[in-house]
């Protein structure tokens, strides 16, 4: 059964990963809660949170936008720069081939995204 989540900050966006939602704050702010089995919240610890907790953000970045998958997840700044965090073995953060480790805190994704041609 749904239950209320009181928070005291205004919720503009929500996501989900595998084990983990987060929200964004009106304030630009990401909040997360849920299993921390990867360490992808920089709590250096594997436990689960039960309660929100804010994730850390590069001095001076505010998020307009939040989006998760299974064990990472990623925050549009309000500039446009993306930054993803959590699981990245198999390179889910879109950091290229040099750079395949997990990352505990959010980090610039600083390559260019290429359209794909759709096949018929």
């Amino acid at each position: 059964m749904p239950q209320l989540v009181p928070l005291a900050y205004k919720v503009v966006n929500i996501a989900a990963g595998l084990n983990s939602a987060y929200v964004l704050t009106s304030q630009g702010e990401v909040l997360y809660w849920g299993a921390d089995a990867t360490r992808r919240f920089g709590r250096h610890k594997r436990d689960s949170c039960l309660n929100p907790h804010m994730i850390y953000m590069p001095p001076g970045v505010k998020a307009q936008k939040v989006w998760a998958g299974g064990y990472h997840a990623f925050f549009q700044a309000r500039n446009g720069d993306v930054y993803g965090w959590g699981l990245n073995a198999k390179g889910q953060l879109g950091l290229g081939d040099d750079d395949l480790a997990n990352h505990e805190r959010p980090v610039k994704i600083n390559r260019a995204f290429h359209r794909l041609p759709i096949q018929s």
